[in-house]
């Protein structure tokens, strides 16, 4: 009690698992990576090394606390939703669940086929997906996907908008059905007309079964 800096080892194998806390007081952050986690705000850093799973909570205060997890060179998976999130290892060799963050972001890092699941909330959200990253957003949540080699994105009702970006350097593929928006390469192209018309095409659900191109 009273230790302004603290870390933890797990170094005897088993699979140990770490919980961290926020402080309820500040805005703070919390960094996880398959082989450490570090949760930190002002006046305070608590870290864990070597532990295969490691929870992180936030307080929910209304603070701006933040998430930042990392994958590995294998291959990972990433689902996150409102106030939710999940990284690790599809053979399950690591785990970081981040609960109560509003703000996720996540690097799927170099290697491996990565894939990611976001997931939207009762509300209005928004969905810009570009080549490199995906970002849904909305009322209280904040949830970004870079470098992930396929990415899904679930609606949760609410009148959802989406955004394609394509990709500039090759011939792109965009097909859509009542339910879904499903593109060819890395998931996150809006057909070469975004090239030929000058302009960025950007599709919207209307919540009847219908994909509008606008």
């Amino acid at each position: 009690v009273g230790f302004r800096d603290v870390s933890a080892f797990a170094v005897n194998g088993g699979r140990d698992t770490a919980v961290l806390y926020d402080s309820a007081a500040t805005s703070d952050t919390f960094t996880g990576t398959p082989t450490q986690s570090l949760m930190s705000g002002p006046g305070f850093s608590v870290r864990a090394k070597g532990f295969p799973t490691v929870t992180a909570r936030a307080s929910q205060n209304g603070r701006a606390d933040e998430a930042k997890l990392y994958g590995s060179p294998g291959d990972d998976v990433f689902a996150a939703g409102p106030l939710w999130s999940r990284l690790g290892a599809a053979d399950g060799s690591f785990r970081i669940v981040a609960d109560g963050f509003p703000r996720v972001l996540a690097n799927g890092g170099t290697g491996g086929y990565d894939k990611a699941d976001l997931y939207g909330g009762a509300g209005n959200d928004t969905l810009v997906a570009k080549p490199t990253h995906s970002q849904l957003y909305g009322a209280g949540f904040f949830s970004q996907a870079t470098a992930f080699a396929y990415v899904r994105a679930h609606s949760g009702g609410g009148n959802d908008f989406a955004a394609f970006h394509d990709n500039a350097s090759g011939a792109d593929d965009f097909r859509a059905d009542a339910a879904a928006g499903y593109l060819s390469a890395v998931m996150s192209f809006a057909t070469d007309l975004s090239r030929t018309e000058g302009r960025r095409i950007t599709f919207r659900h209307d919540g009847e079964g219908r994909i509008e191109m606008m």
